[in-house]
């Protein structure tokens, strides 16, 4: 799921620092053109939630997210308690003069209609009240050309074990960015630049080239506690040599006596040819046996590979079958097991073999 996410996310870094800069013009309303726009939105309702007094939103074209047409509206209702005014600070008094939600239905729906659908919790509270107010009009909804729960991104991606809970108030804290102002617009904003922090982070998680010598043994390095892998020490000598092409060892090269065809000699092609091998596993979703550099390298483990962390796919993410964990390989300390050897080393292990 982590990798979906940065897919999906990447496109947020890209424009950080020139988010809302540009002049805002009236967003085209082609059916083709809003389905690449987001729009980020987000309500504030009465206590108990029975009318909506307040509907945000921010329009961005997905392409670079360049903002296009923002709104706000507080909507009148004579349902305010204290209760509501003491979380939103929206009084009776505000809204005397506001529109009704019959009034501005129509902006809100040519807004909402047709576009990605953007905010936080949104899934489970405003879609269900903007639903549910057009209906108390006999007006159709506004449809969605899809739907970007951030609340449930960053529940997905377990995001709660570094903030603790994922309500937005804690993660415009973490990031720094004050306390959250319950006001529509000013949490819609909020949301957005939660979400440009947090695929910065994975940006960087994915992309930054670690130094190598901080990396030892691979099972120590993980996409979220790099800082934790074991200090530099000699890596120790593998202690077998692979009988399949697949595997990159030049010191096999000239200590085996098998033939050129089933030992690669040149570095780069023993190289691409476990690139291949670890592409072809992705793909099948196969498990495969490797054996890996350093202290534990005559221990033979089951992976599947994930994905590759990197555009140079020097770091690999895999699920690590020997204790069910997901793990960041480095690909050079990696070499690809024949059947024979994962058996023979299961074998040794076992105190079997003859």
């Amino acid at each position: 799921s982590t990798l979906y996410i940065q897919k999906e996310l990447q496109i947020i870094f890209d424009i950080e620092g020139n988010f809302g800069s540009r002049k805002m013009e009236p967003p085209p309303t082609s059916t083709s053109t809003k389905k690449n726009e987001i729009v980020f939105y987000d309500l504030e309702t009465t206590v108990p939630a029975e009318d909506i007094i307040e509907f945000a939103a921010i329009i961005l074209h997905k392409d670079g997210l360049i903002r296009l047409q923002e709104y706000q509206t507080l909507i009148r209702s004579d349902k305010i308690t204290k209760k509501s005014t003491d979380i939103n600070h929206i009084t009776s008094q505000m809204v005397q003069n506001a529109p009704t939600f019959e009034q501005v239905a129509d902006i809100i729906f040519d807004i909402l209609d047709g576009r990605i659908w953007a905010g936080h919790n949104i899934v489970s509270f405003d879609n269900t009240h903007i639903n549910k107010h057009f209906k108390l009009l006999n007006k159709k909804p506004p449809q969605p050309a899809g739907i970007f729960d951030t609340l449930l991104l960053l529940r997905e991606a377990g995001f709660q074990s570094t903030t603790g809970n994922l309500k937005l108030s804690t993660l415009a804290n973490y990031y720094g960015l004050g306390e959250e102002k319950h006001r529509a617009l000013d949490d819609v904003t909020m949301n957005i630049t939660v979400m440009e922090k947090y695929a910065f982070r994975l940006f960087l998680d994915g992309h930054i080239n670690h130094q190598e010598e901080s990396v030892q043994e691979g099972d120590e390095t993980t996409l979220n506690d790099e800082s934790k892998a074991p200090p530099k020490t000699k890596a120790q000598p593998k202690t077998r040599v692979p009988h399949v092409p697949q595997t990159n060892t030049a010191t096999a090269a000239s200590n085996s006596t098998s033939t050129s065809d089933e030992v690669q000699t040149d570095d780069s092609t023993g190289r691409d040819d476990k690139i291949g091998r670890l592409i072809e596993s992705m793909k099948n979703k196969e498990r495969i046996e490797i054996s890996y550099e350093g202290p534990t390298a005559d221990k033979p483990r089951g992976i599947t590979p994930l994905h590759f962390m990197n555009n140079e796919k020097t770091k690999v993410k895999v699920l690590c079958h020997n204790d069910n964990k997901q793990k960041t390989f480095m690909v050079e300390k990696i070499t690809i097991l024949s059947d024979i050897d994962a058996l023979s080393s299961i074998l040794e292990k076992a105190n079997l073999k003859e």
